[in-house]
């Protein structure tokens, strides 16, 4: 039996190729709500999907409209920069701890439309030569929404063998 979605504070949304509209409807009203929601994405996601159901031209739960996934060459790795230690999902790892995120090695994530950023916040961003988001929050009425722009396993990143990741 699945508990209730008003019981739950976070919900993770991790590579789903789509939600459907029912559970899009009840996901949205949550977050508006005051639940907090965060994507992690992959190579599931259905692009069209997302950015006509979920970002819907800055209406919607997603903080920004998705543009290709990025595949670096084999020999090549980004890895976070411009972290803001100062918002509470970063902050544990502010000063002499920041090296332990700073260790994780990502070959793939998301581009995002910059343009569609727009108030929402970019709490961290990769080192390639775009500056790529990494993670944006977007403040959706009374909850907030949080997009990580690459995987949470190790298909494109090194994250989840570093200790940071707990």
């Amino acid at each position: 039996e699945i508990s209730p979605i008003e019981e739950y504070d976070i919900i993770y949304i991790c590579n789903l190729y789509r939600i459907l509209p029912q559970k899009l409807q009840q996901i949205s009203a949550w977050v508006a709500n005051g639940g907090s929601l965060i994507f992690t994405l992959g190579d599931q996601v259905d692009l069209a999907y997302y950015n006509e159901f979920l970002y819907k031209e800055g209406k919607g739960i997603l903080p920004c409209k998705l543009k290709s996934i990025n595949i670096l060459n084999s020999d090549e790795k980004a890895q976070f920069s411009d972290i803001d230690f100062g918002h509470p999902i970063f902050n544990s790892f502010n000063n002499e701890a920041s090296k332990f995120i700073l260790n994780a090695n990502f070959f793939g994530w998301w581009k995002v439309e910059k343009s569609t950023i727009g108030e929402n916040k970019v709490l961290a961003k990769f080192n390639d030569e775009d500056k790529s988001p990494a993670y944006i929050e977007k403040q959706y009425q009374q909850g907030k929404v949080f997009l990580f722009t690459s995987s949470i396993d190790e298909d494109w990143n090194s994250w989840p063998s570093e200790f940071s990741y707990l």
